[in-house]
């Protein structure tokens, strides 16, 4: 099958990427909405799937037998924004399956006692946005993140401004969780019913 991109869709920071990758493509480009499909990231088979079939509202917010739990979420485009628990509190996070490092907004750090900024922590991390590299710094303490209903490790996030031009979503994002904290879930995504399921994997 030969699918033709359009030129927005296919952006990347080239000049960066790992020998032998040519380029990074949002894997949520080939299940538009209303094409029956989902997309599924299963981190426990390590494979993605593009299924026939839908996810049903019926389950929003609701615990299935087999472990599932599904969840509404905002699309941006080809984009996911779906809710979170950060540090106690709601908050906006945009799922990147493309993003290495989980990355909070600045202003998370202000709501979370204890929690201070790392510069030596990230000098040797450069992080690669959507703008092209990220002036940051590794956060030095904890926030709890909670992702559908399930408390995940504590891992070294990174802060950043995350609502300034270059991201600009519809909504303001808290946080942009990566594969390091979606790695604690097989996820089926369903742009057209603009729902996310997730399933918690055994530590």
């Amino acid at each position: 099958t030969t699918t033709t991109l359009d030129a927005l869709l296919a952006l990347a920071t080239a000049a960066d990427l790992p020998d032998g990758i040519d380029g990074i493509i949002n894997p949520l480009i080939f299940v538009p909405a209303g094409s029956g499909l989902t997309l599924e990231v299963r981190a426990s088979e390590s494979s993605l799937v593009v299924a026939r079939g839908r996810l049903h509202p019926a389950s929003t917010d609701r615990r299935r037998p087999d472990g599932w739990i599904t969840v509404p979420f905002l699309a941006d485009t080809h984009r996911v924004i779906f809710r979170v628990v950060l540090a106690g509190a709601p908050g906006m996070a945009l799922l990147d399956t493309g993003a290495a490092a989980d990355i909070v907004d600045r202003s998370v750090l202000l709501r979370v006692p204890g929690v201070s900024m790392s510069h030596e922590r990230a000098a040797d991390q450069m992080l690669i946005g959507f703008g092209g590299p990220m002036e940051g710094a590794a956060v030095a303490g904890r926030i709890p993140l909670r992702i559908a209903g399930a408390d995940l490790p504590e891992r070294v996030l990174f802060a950043v401004e995350l609502n300034t031009e270059p991201f600009r979503f519809q909504v303001d994002l808290d946080a942009v969780i990566g594969i390091g904290s979606l790695g604690g879930f097989d996820v089926s995504i369903d742009m057209s019913s603009g729902l996310v399921a997730f399933r918690k994997l055994p530590l």
